[in-house]
């Protein structure tokens, strides 16, 4: 999927498919189990051939089979824009319905969420809320899911370290949890496998959400970047692109791939975090559909299926025995690192 730019709201899909039965029988069914799932992508998510195309390739397929689902997706140019689309939908007649999901796919979302709820006429609208990413800081009556990459990064990073001496550690911004776990995995892993205490380099983009949106800035830096290191671990959304292109064209430092194989964007990858996060999706749409209620807080590692290293085609000698010999290690310490660091 190329990468899309869009300067206003863009309502990409609109699904409107009816039961074909009597008018009659269609007027009842349509008033009582008529479902609708409205989805708020991050500001210009779409298109980066990684975590966001999942969610629209997991949306896309829980549509396939379930075309009586309305589903209508957003992918606002801003934060700000993403805010008037969220708050258009609480002031609907729609929002307050159980049939009704309106979905903020980015941890982005965390404080116009919050912002928002609070001031809603009823907290009936919360219930019929789900948001990435998040562990729900602000304590609303939301739903919530996450997918850990803790145990993920920390097989990475002990995978790697035979190999690798000198890894860069680089964030889209700090205050984004998921990137600190992920980053965090990576360094203990790390520091586990070459048994050294030492806390590994890091960089962060930006400020906040923009540093997943940089990858011409990021191919800049990596001119500076490879005179100093061999590895760079990014989680840094469609920023990384600019760490895929300059290996392309430069044959210098090793990297990974994030959310999706990505192995074949450059033969420098040594392996990927891979997140399931379309299947997950689909897993979560089809228990709602069905009306049964689900947990709040939803989080899921490296045991659940969900999340994994995958170590590219290339490097399965180098590194797979390596990989499996880690395994075990990984789910246990992300165990411990969720039990004492979740909220």
């Amino acid at each position: 999927m190329k990468n899309i730019s869009f300067p206003v709201l863009l309502i990409l899909f609109s699904f409107a498919v009816f039961t074909a039965c009597s008018v009659e029988d269609n007027a009842i069914s349509e008033v009582s189990v008529k479902r609708t799932v409205e989805v708020l992508f991050s500001p210009r998510g779409l298109g980066d051939e990684g975590y966001n195309d999942l969610i629209l390739r997991g949306l896309q397929r829980f549509h396939r089979q379930n075309p009586e689902v309305d589903f209508t997706f957003y992918s606002p140019a801003s934060l700000e824009e993403g805010e008037r689309i969220f708050r258009k939908w609480i002031a609907s007649e729609t929002a307050s319905r159980d049939s009704s999901l309106f979905v903020l796919a980015s941890s982005v979302y965390e404080v116009i969420a919050a912002n928002c709820l609070n001031e809603a006429s009823t907290n009936r609208v919360s219930h019929n809320v789900l948001l990435f990413e998040s562990e729900n800081p602000q304590g609303l009556n939301l739903h919530t899911f996450q997918i850990s990459t803790y145990g993920a990064s920390f097989l990475a990073g002990a995978t790697v370290a035979r190999h690798i001496r000198k890894p860069l550690l680089v964030l889209a911004y700090d205050t984004d949890l998921p990137v600190r776990y992920a980053i965090d995995g990576f360094e203990h892993g790390y520091q586990a496998a070459t048994k050294q205490t030492r806390s590994l380099p890091r960089e962060y983009l930006a400020a906040d959400w923009h540093g997943y949106d940089m990858s011409e800035e990021v191919y800049l830096r990596m001119f500076e970047w490879e005179k100093t290191y061999d590895f760079v671990y990014a989680v840094a959304g469609s920023s990384n692109r600019g760490i895929f292109r300059f290996q392309r064209e430069h044959k210098s430092l090793y990297g990974a791939g994030m959310d999706t194989d990505q192995s074949l964007l450059s033969n420098r990858i040594i392996g990927s975090l891979v997140k399931h996060i379309d299947r997950l999706i689909v897993d979560y749409l089809t228990t709602w559909k069905k009306g049964k209620e689900q947990e709040k807080k939803l989080i899921f590692g490296l045991e659940s299926g969900y999340v994994d290293w995958q170590v590219a085609p290339n490097y399965l000698e180098s590194f797979s025995s390596i990989k499996d010999k880690w395994r075990t290690q990984a789910i246990i310490k992300e165990k411990e690192f969720l039990q004492k660091n979740r909220k």
